[in-house]
């Protein structure tokens, strides 16, 4: 029975939940492959439900908190490389699948993500980025006035014996930080002799905050840089 001023607080992750490598100690929240939303089915019974207790406070804090960690990522789930590219196949294999394409029509693309209340502490980048190229071909992503260049190994759409794309991975790339509330950023996957061909898989940063209320939810973390 539900009496006036009673209401109902319910907590749950979404399809895309958040992951910590204790072997790396890098978070991570890759997409769910199946599905974008999750779903929780709210059962009604008679027996007592579970209850938040009401602890006392044993002794006064002497810790005083004003910075932590913000994690943000960019991932779009939405082409399968043997079903997308121009070189070989038309049907798509396999559960490893890529968003935003580079090629001869686009090579370079901006982007912003939210980071509310961001302090000048160095950033962390994370990415992974898929390249199809007969020679090597390289990857460049620019923020915050500095950049960092992947080198992608080759690779041979048209045998059936080798890859038909090589994956390149940028791990623990660190950027000199500065104050703001959003982070640009551009990639750029320039043309070579061999018509290349990309795709990113995700790119991701984290750095610190200032421990402000902003938005519905914040996200308290820490071990993410």
């Amino acid at each position: 029975q539900m009496n006036p001023g009673d209401y109902v607080l319910f907590y749950a992750q979404g399809p895309a939940s958040m992951v910590y490598n204790s072997a790396t100690g890098v978070f991570s929240q890759p997409l769910n492959i199946y599905s974008d939303t999750a779903f929780y089915f709210v059962k009604i019974a008679p027996q007592l439900p579970k209850r938040v207790p009401v602890l006392a406070l044993e002794s006064p804090g002497t810790t005083s908190v004003t910075e932590v960690d913000f994690f943000v990522r960019y991932e779009k789930d939405g082409t399968n490389i043997l079903a997308a590219n121009t070189k070989s196949l038309t049907q798509g294999s396999g559960k490893k699948w890529f968003g935003d394409y580079f090629g001869e029509t686009i090579r370079k693309r901006n982007y912003s993500l939210p980071t509310p209340n961001r302090t000048s502490a160095p950033i962390t980048m994370h990415a992974e980025f898929a390249g199809m190229s007969g020679t090597a071909s390289k990857l460049v992503v620019r923020t915050l006035g500095q950049e960092s260049e992947l080198s992608i190994a080759s690779s041979n759409p048209f045998s059936s014996t080798s890859r038909i794309a090589s994956l390149g991975k940028m791990q623990g790339i660190v950027f000199n930080g500065s104050v703001g509330n959003e982070l640009a950023f551009e990639i750029d996957y320039p043309s070579n002799s061999n018509s290349n061909e990309g795709w990113l898989d995700y790119i991701q940063f984290a750095g610190r905050r200032q421990l402000v209320f902003t938005g519905g939810q914040m996200p308290v973390l820490t071990g993410c840089l």
